[in-house]
């Protein structure tokens, strides 16, 4: 049950809802930007994250992997699919990580690509972690504005895996961008 207090404010009962957990700027260039057991662990079994990320260079994908007992899993073992405006990108089911934009990023100045994912089967031992989500970007070729729905998960063979972080990066360097990460009851 929900309850409304006498200035209109929304409340659910404790232990249910969304709990911010981070909130992170990268101002200078790096590499990849890891999310870590901090933050993705056993306390929930889904978490949401927001994130605007700018590449450091033109014709540029974001991407990400998963770890798992804190290990960066790069092998081909993941599945994905990007959907913008009509058209379907598809990867097949042995990846070596997860595309979260459909069309290329340019690096020009206000180029980014931001969004919303769903991490969900975070802590399953019975059904492989999976991914959703939405981005917007701004398409290499000509700047166009598009949308992107993506969704991905680890190959059954890996549904055991207990994944605890997560690694967000281009081709090229991350310039800058935000992160915030909440947990799911």
């Amino acid at each position: 049950a929900l309850s409304i207090d006498g200035s209109g404010r929304v409340s659910s009962p404790q232990g249910l809802g969304m709990n911010h957990l981070l909130t992170d700027t990268i101002s200078s260039a790096v590499a990849q930007y890891d999310i870590d057991s901090t933050y993705i662990n056993s306390d929930y079994d889904s978490y949401e994250i927001e994130f605007v990320l700018r590449s450091s260079s033109d014709n540029d994908h974001l991407r990400n992997k998963v770890f798992v007992g804190g290990t960066l899993q790069t092998g081909n073992i993941y599945s994905w699919v990007t959907g913008s405006q009509g058209d379907t990108n598809v990867g097949a089911s042995t990846q070596d990580g997860f595309r979260l934009n459909r069309f290329s990023v340019g690096n020009e100045t206000g180029a980014f690509i931001g969004g919303r994912m769903r991490l969900q089967n975070v802590n399953s031992t019975s059904f492989p972690y999976m991914q959703t989500g939405q981005s917007v970007s701004y398409k290499y070729s000509d700047g166009a504005f598009t949308g992107t729905d993506f969704s991905g998960g680890l190959i059954l063979a890996n549904r055991a895996d207990i994944v605890n972080g997560i690694r967000f990066y281009y081709g090229a360097n991350i310039e800058s961008g935000t992160i915030k990460v909440y947990g799911i009851k």
